[in-house]
């Protein structure tokens, strides 16, 4: 299982090591180096911000936020409407792959579509997940609270424009206590945990691990770096997408690594680091 509430270290995630925190002040030059964004926490109140998120959806670009997170030029972009607020339910349905889930109790926005498309919904058939298409890219809204649940006994349910966490919980944390994580429902975990690997250059298989892909200026080549926090021996593939992979150089090692139908087969041992430099046969990489 990947690891609960795990701080200071490299941690296996599903999505890897795949994510850079940016402010609300980047450029659009920084911006249009991502093709996914995740809004995190309370939005400010400037119109440069807005401008450059509705630019960098309109360029073919993806934004994820949720409900509480909307307004102004936000709200414009969403394609759907808040109605009611805190609202409780259990359950949820993907419109997408048909799944249903049972979720602890969480509490969402009751939202009406202005052209955005549902997928997923709760037991009340509410909307729980919406994309709205705008210009080329998109922007997906997510209903839930901060897209989490209640499963926590002591969590604290907040309302609009506050913090996701209290400063009881902040103090926690400096003090070295445990620090709750967040529950995100399983229906967000599916539909956009998608959003977000589908941006992924590689695909690995295997128990949990930590990974981080790099490239280089050579449009054929990647760097994976595979770190094993795990008490016993990883092993598992690597697959770049839509390539085969024709060689491998292994930085810290030698010989342990294959390549078998286009992929890599790897091991890493037990609290130890691997990093394979991958040649494709074909290239793929496009560059500014």
């Amino acid at each position: 299982a990947y690891a609960i509430n795990a701080r200071n270290c490299l941690t296996p995630t599903p999505l890897g090591d795949s994510f850079d925190v940016i402010l609300s002040n980047a450029s659009m030059d920084v911006l249009n180096k991502y093709q996914v964004a995740v809004l995190l926490g309370g939005m400010p109140d400037d119109k440069d911000f807005a401008t450059n998120v509705e630019s960098f959806v309109r360029a073919g670009r993806t934004v994820v936020l949720c409900t509480r997170q909307l307004g102004g030029t936000l709200a414009n972009l969403a394609g759907l409407r808040v109605k009611e607020t805190d609202v409780k339910a259990t359950g949820s349905k993907s419109l997408v792959t048909g799944k249903s889930y049972k979720e602890a109790e969480y509490i969402y926005d009751k939202v009406e579509s202005d052209g955005a498309e549902v997928l997923a919904v709760n037991d009340a058939g509410d909307p729980l997940v919406c994309v709205n298409r705008v210009g080329e890219g998109s922007v997906y809204v997510v209903t839930p609270v901060f897209w989490a649940n209640g499963e926590r006994p002591d969590y604290v349910w907040y309302k609009r424009d506050d913090l996701p966490w209290d400063m009881n919980y902040r103090n926690d944390y400096i003090r070295g206590r445990p620090f709750p994580p967040p529950n995100f429902l399983k229906v967000v975990q599916e539909i956009v945990g998608s959003v977000i690997e589908s941006t992924s250059l590689i695909k690995v298989k295997g128990r949990p691990i930590q990974w981080i892909v790099n490239v280089t200026d050579d449009p054929r080549k990647l760097l994976v770096t595979l770190v094993n926090n795990g008490e016993v021996t990883w092993e598992g593939t690597v697959k770049v997408k839509g390539q085969k992979i024709e060689s491998c150089l292994e930085w810290l090692s030698s010989g342990e690594a294959t390549i078998k139908k286009g992929r890599l087969k790897a091991a890493v041992p037990a609290t130890d680091v691997r990093i394979y430099e991958l040649t494709c046969e074909e290239s793929f990489l496009e560059f500014a």
